[in-house]
């Protein structure tokens, strides 16, 4: 087993983070949907989306006995300030009125220490509207918001694994994202039959996808920043 692991929800989060480190090749350790592949020392995968793939994923990963798993991708902001691309590297995750803490392992806390650190909201369903981010933000005091974090977080400590987090901003506190994970699959890839459904039963948002597709390119160059600096904090230690 590689000596790291970067472990992100959706396979376009996954394929964001990999090409920063180069060629890789298929991994066992996790059963489909979900997949690792191997970049040198490194492996990197995608979990799926929600708590169960997530606690599964870490649980599977854990066992190989890795020296840390870093769970990544991107996030709805909660924080006025923050803008899409930005990057958070996560010290605590929410979920309710349960908190899991962590502090990052070396040579993880190295390759953050040029970005903020904050907290993560963790949620059973994507929160997209601007006014119910805001009361979320307010309500609870974090940063972002996302669906795994939490889970990520106690399944690893669990373990005895150890963990560290980052997201990306994708959706501002003030900025409306529609809901398509019904014509998602489980990694969040479209589904062409489900997907078109969805937008019939939305056809306005059709219109958001143009602005989602530019700020998932943002984002995407994020975690590409990320791996890139993970992949330098491991080749120095």
């Amino acid at each position: 087993m590689a000596r790291f692991v970067l472990l992100a929800p959706l396979k376009a989060e996954a394929d964001a983070l990999a090409s920063a480190l180069g060629p890789g090749e298929a991994a066992g350790a996790l059963a489909p949907p979900a997949a690792l592949r191997r970049h040198g020392g490194v492996l990197c995968g995608w979990c799926g989306m929600g708590r169960a793939p997530a606690e599964a994923a870490v649980a599977a990963i854990a066992k190989t006995r890795p020296a840390a798993l870093l769970f990544a991708g991107v996030a709805g902001a909660l924080a006025p300030g923050l803008r899409c691309g930005d990057v958070v590297w996560l010290e605590s995750a929410l979920a309710g009125e349960e908190e899991e803490r962590w502090e990052a392992p070396a040579p993880l806390a190295a390759a953050s220490s040029d970005w903020p650190r904050g907290s993560v909201l963790t949620v059973e369903a994507l929160v997209g509207a601007p006014a119910q981010k805001r009361l979320l933000g307010e309500s609870f005091a974090a940063d972002l918001v996302d669906m795994e974090t939490f889970w990520a977080a106690r399944a690893a400590r669990r373990a005895g694994l150890p963990f560290a987090a980052v997201r990306v901003v994708l959706d501002e506190r003030d900025e409306e994202l529609p809901d398509f994970s019904a014509g998602l699959d489980p990694v969040g890839r479209p589904r062409l039959l489900a997907f078109g459904r969805r937008l019939l039963r939305g056809p306005r948002d059709v219109l958001a996808l143009p602005r989602l597709a530019r700020s998932f390119g943002v984002a995407e160059r994020s975690l590409c920043a990320v791996a890139r600096a993970v992949r330098a904090a491991i080749a120095e230690s």
